[in-house]
């Protein structure tokens, strides 16, 4: 548009498609700037002026854009009543909406006009309004290709994914090579927590296009699901390759590599995140927070020090900050101290519960096996539904405390819940104890299976 004093010129469909783009992208002061552009080029463009009256609405400057709607030579035209009618909704006048879409709906009786109106209700978040208008247009055509896909933005908006996945496979019947629709369905499923479905949606749209970044993403996630981080972590690096705009995708992988506890690897893309422009300073605060985990666990606790006083500096009052101050203080064995940082962060976490449990698996990783037992317990009495991950945890504790019975209870507690946790590290620095640990774990899973063990009374 203008740099450094010198001016741009597009026509008004680029100008459209840029300011589109910015939208796209978030970067919604950019996308305004280039529809102003626009109206000092071409003042009386009706596409421009619409634009602009849209993104008026949706800041909730409402009188500003019924002034720029009437500033419009062509009251009658079909767009400018849609728009009039948008801005009605904004000021909550439904009843003067209605009436200007009853009255377009009964100059234009067709599907278009229909799905227009349930498209403006649906961005004003009526449901009742909206669905009421579709069914007119179901009604007229139920296999229209443009109404199946009017239900599904319906059911999406309103997450209902269940029955998003329905009109999905009506429109797969009619047309099983179209990549979105085996997209879409993939990202209903995944919502749903139907990995299994998921999985094979997004199988099924890769052998349509190998190639595809989102096809390729959506089975990154299918991966990360299942817990095959390894995997999610190969995929992801492949699509870093393939993207111009890397940072979202790099985010995800510092978060893998983080979980598969590849510090080395998490650290790279902590320093390439950290370098990025335009990051505000709350995501700052959570990258050197992260690099302050990775030089915890790669055992150079000055900078992991450093990293979690920058972290803070950008954000007083983050709760992962201080969890991980108080893991590093825990490996250094100030005790007293990390009880305190563990303090700072309940006080400023939007989930007690969560934040407790990670104290639990803090004193628990550095091996404070009382504390980390007096924290799960007070986990397990407040916030039951956040242990069944954990009771092999508890159980192990009690089992190197020499606690037996207690230690029976939630071994079988922890094959009931979360069998899955047998297959997995402890993360015990005693790997001897450990593995006679999970054979007992394993014997008492076998028996609780074969029937010899009534897990019952202690459920």
């Amino acid at each position: 548009m203008i740099q450094k004093h010198v001016s741009v010129y597009f026509d008004s469909n680029e100008i459209i498609a840029l300011a589109e783009y910015y939208a796209g992208k978030g970067r919604i002061n950019m996308s305004e700037q280039a529809i102003d552009y626009g109206m000092t080029l071409y003042p009386d463009n009706l596409d421009i002026l619409l634009y602009k009256c849209h993104n008026l609405t949706a800041r909730g400057k409402l009188s500003e854009a019924h002034v720029l709607l009437d500033s419009i030579p062509d009251q009658n035209d079909r767009e400018v009543t849609l728009m009039r009618a948008r801005v009605l909704l904004g000021e909550q006048e439904k009843k003067q909406a209605e009436d200007i879409l009853t009255g377009l709906y009964s100059q234009e009786q067709d599907i278009d006009t229909l799905l227009d109106i349930a498209d403006l209700y649906m961005d004003a978040n009526l449901n009742k309004e909206a669905y009421n208008w579709l069914l007119k247009a179901y009604a007229i055509d139920p296999d229209d290709t443009d109404v199946l896909e009017s239900f599904i933005d319906y059911h999406f908006s309103f997450g209902d994914f269940q029955k998003a996945t329905v009109f999905l496979n009506k429109l797969l019947d009619k047309n099983p090579y179209e990549l979105e629709h085996w997209l879409d369905l993939t990202k209903a499923y995944l919502q749903l927590g139907n990995i299994e479905k998921a999985t094979e949606a997004i199988d099924f749209a890769l052998t349509i296009d190998n190639q595809s970044t989102e096809a390729l993403e959506l089975k990154g996630h299918c991966l990360m699901y299942q817990g095959k981080y390894e995997e999610t972590c190969q995929l992801f690096s492949r699509i870093e390759q393939m993207v111009t705009d890397k940072s979202r995708i790099r985010r995800i992988l510092l978060n893998c590599y983080l979980v598969c506890m590849d510090f080395q690897k998490a650290l790279t893309y902590c320093n390439l995140l950290i370098q990025e422009q335009g990051l505000l300073n709350t995501e700052l605060s959570d990258f050197f927070q992260k690099r302050a985990k990775c030089y915890l666990f790669l055992d150079n606790i000055e900078q992991c020090k450093s990293d979690i006083e920058t972290s803070l500096l950008y954000n007083e009052q983050n709760d992962e900050s201080y969890l991980t101050k108080g893991e590093m203080l825990l490996s250094i064995e100030k005790k007293a101290e990390a009880e305190q940082a563990f303090s700072e962060a309940q006080k400023y976490t939007f989930d007690s519960g969560e934040t407790t449990l990670r104290i639990a698996r803090a004193y628990f990783q550095w091996n404070y096996l009382e504390e980390a037992l007096q924290t799960y317990t007070y986990v397990e009495q407040n916030f039951p539904e956040k242990m069944e991950n954990d009771y092999y945890f508890m159980a192990f504790c009690y089992y190197v405390l020499g606690e037996e019975k207690k230690m029976f209870k939630y071994l079988v507690k922890g094959a009931v819940n979360y069998p899955a946790t047998l297959t997995s590290n402890l993360g015990i620095p005693s790997s001897e104890t450990e593995q006679e640990f999970l054979k007992l774990a394993e014997t008492i899973s076998k028996q609780i299976q074969e029937g010899s063990i009534d897990p019952t009374p202690y459920i």
